[in-house]
């Protein structure tokens, strides 16, 4: 059944997402939002702790204006999520979820539209736009591109359904606008959390597939210093930085996805912690240790050794 038709009778409805929310979370929010004011629904935004810095970058071209608290409703959608850890513990009566991340142990339930093939939640939400033949604005345009844009690596995780969703809506926005907004250079901050993350990082492989792990920790930027170690030649990084908790990102290169079928959100960062999660070649979680080393312990499926300086 259509989203739409589940909303025909609705007045107001609440839109939230995952604590910290990404591109793809706040796009996904923004797109939506703008989607039921057209049909006449009022929407009420909440952002558990707020949206991250990249998000914060795009909040110019896409303004939204959010609530400071949650306020339970007759339906609350849930987007780019479906874990209650990731909600910061509010409180929902009834549900709707639309997502790309597997549903895991504890998931929240309700009307689900999850696709886990699609590269974004962005890209559901185009795809259920084009089967409800909704006419879409230029900003909705926009905001669906910088979520499908950003979350499938610049098209580098895309497939055919993907690229079918770009090309739709480039009729109505640029993707050379998207690709300008995105392109951010980073600052000195970042790039000495990158190279200490390559200085610092412990190498192993695993034999029989000669795929490199390199295991580092940084003060922050975890995720960009995890990137940065794929693009130094890891197949699997996995980089921490010790805060209030201990925070981790991890990314995988297509190549150990493919070698080992390990998906880092579910065999993984939502093993390890209750607080992880994410898709297959990139994921975060949070744990009170430096539990690193234990994720090395978890692919017992594959002989594993330390590379020696």
């Amino acid at each position: 059944m259509s989203l739409f038709r589940y909303l025909k009778e609705v007045k107001e409805v609440w839109l939230t997402t995952h604590r910290h929310a990404d591109i793809d979370a706040y796009c996904s929010v923004y797109a939506l939002h703008k989607i039921l004011a057209s049909k006449g629904i009022k929407t009420k935004i909440y952002f558990p702790e707020d949206i991250n810095d990249d998000a914060k970058r795009l909040t110019s071209s896409l303004p939204l204006e959010s609530n400071e608290k949650f306020e339970d409703s007759s339906i609350t959608i849930i987007l780019d999520t479906n874990n209650p850890s990731l909600l910061s513990n509010i409180s929902i009566t009834k549900a709707i979820i639309i997502d790309h991340h597997p549903l895991i142990e504890n998931s929240i339930r309700g009307i689900e539209f999850i696709d886990t093939n699609a590269s974004s939640t962005c890209e559901v939400i185009c795809r259920l736009v084009r089967k409800s033949k909704i006419k879409i604005e230029h900003d909705i345009a926009l905001a669906l591109l910088l979520g499908i844009y950003a979350d499938s690596q610049h098209l580098a995780l895309a497939n055919d359904k993907c690229i079918e969703c770009v090309y739709y809506l480039t009729r109505f926005a640029s993707l050379d606008v998207v690709k300008n907004l995105l392109t951010n250079e980073r600052n000195y901050m970042e790039r000495i959390a990158r190279l200490k993350a390559i200085k610092r990082a412990e190498l192993y492989k695993v034999e029989d597939k000669n795929l490199i792990i390199a295991i580092s920790m940084v003060g922050s930027y975890n995720a960009s210093a995890a990137k940065a170690l794929i693009d130094a030649g890891a197949d699997l990084s996995i980089v921490g930085s010790n805060r209030d908790c201990y925070i981790f990102s991890m990314r995988a290169s297509n190549r150990f996805h493919s070698l080992t079928n390990i998906h880092l959100g579910i065999d993984i960062a939502s093993k390890i912690s209750k607080n992880g999660g994410g898709h297959a070649s990139a994921a975060a979680f949070t744990a009170e240790k430096d539990v690193s080393k234990d994720i090395l312990s978890m692919l017992n499926n594959f002989k594993i050794e330390k590379i020696k300086d």
